[in-house]
């Protein structure tokens, strides 16, 4: 009985850490990306570049 609860304590541990691990990056480090790679010179230049097709 000891060794289930320790087992499916050990499951939800993990997948709390891995849902705060996923939470973190999707709130706070992939917004900065997708500001990072819009301000970027190769996307400036794909812009200008695929504009005129649209």
């Amino acid at each position: 009985m000891m060794k289930k609860a320790i087992t499916k304590t050990a499951e939800v541990t993990a997948v709390t850490v891995f849902s705060g691990i996923f939470a973190g990056y999707a709130l706070a480090i992939y917004p900065f990306e997708r500001l990072v790679h819009k301000q970027s010179t190769r996307a400036k230049k794909m812009k200008i570049k695929y504009a005129s097709q649209y």
